[in-house]
């Protein structure tokens, strides 16, 4: 039995963050960074059948041609997503009554839509980015023990060496992406491999008024190569996202528009319409 202090469940049987009910889940969920974009993907759907709202998680569920949907946020970096995944899955395979584990799991289709920082040169601004492969730096996986079972231990040995030159500071965790999903998706995008940073300044390379320990980063991720991929870009939450997913038998991907170039040091805060067309795609192709 989990304890009631491990998986806080309010009153009215919602789950304590997300304020949502087992009920309320569908097997398809889109995760966006920005409550305000939660509206935006909603803005496509054929039929609303529950809003919720409790911090930075915003909740549209509803139908796109016919099919369940849901869209959801997930705030910036990834102590928000370790919130969202750990709760999305009670709600489907917890029981509220008894909290116990069910004995039939429920897998679910996880996909994030965001924007990131382009690395490769062959990608251009408004370019859609998939990542085939995640490597995060934020040390999240590491307080999971399943972690170990879903990581691919290869690509996080090489990039320790080829970015951190095995620095103890940095200790990378790589997953791999659902093969079913970026094979959906793949026509459609750019594939290849992303870096997830704990933070938007210093675990990126950037400064402002304080000096990053590893101020060379950019130029080391450039150089980047695995499984014949390009390191084609920087974002925040998808290898967080999705090695809580994988250790808990959920699919998942990550897919963003790219809306700054870190190496060409240009960027495109106009990515409305991109984002908009991302969001129309994936959609249709549920």
């Amino acid at each position: 039995m989990i304890k009631a202090s491990e998986l806080i469940i309010n009153s009215d049987k919602s789950i304590y963050h997300l304020g949502l009910k087992p009920h309320h889940i569908v097997e398809n969920i889109i995760v966006v960074g920005d409550p305000g974009r939660v509206e935006l993907v909603a803005s496509f759907f054929d039929s609303v059948t529950h809003t919720a709202q409790n911090r930075e998680y915003r909740t549209v569920i509803g139908t796109f041609k016919n099919k369940p949907v849901m869209v959801i946020s997930s705030g910036i970096g990834c102590g928000p997503i370790d919130i969202l995944i750990n709760e999305l899955d009670a709600l489907v395979n917890v029981d509220f009554d008894t909290l116990m584990p069910k004995k039939e799991l429920t897998k679910l289709n996880i996909i994030r839509l965001g924007t990131t920082g382009a690395i490769s040169d062959n990608i251009d601004l408004g370019d859609i980015v998939m990542s085939k492969y995640t490597i995060g730096i934020d040390g999240l996986a590491h307080f999971y023990a399943e972690s170990p079972l879903c990581r691919v231990s290869e690509l996080e040995k090489i990039f320790h060496k080829s970015i951190f030159n095995c620095s103890s500071l940095v200790i990378p965790y790589a997953v791999e992406s659902s093969k079913e999903l970026v094979s959906k998706f793949e026509d459609m995008s750019r594939l290849g491999v992303t870096m997830c940073a704990g933070g938007f300044f210093a675990p990126q390379g950037r400064k402002v008024r304080l000096q990053p320990t590893f101020d060379s980063v950019i130029e080391s991720l450039a150089e980047f190569k695995y499984d014949g991929l390009e390191l084609t870009n920087i974002e925040m939450e998808g290898a967080a996202m999705e090695t809580l997913a994988l250790m808990l038998g959920h699919k998942t991907i990550t897919m963003c528009v790219a809306v700054a170039h870190r190496s060409a040091k240009v960027v495109n805060i106009d990515y409305h319409n991109k984002v908009k067309d991302m969001i129309e795609k994936v959609l249709e192709r549920l």
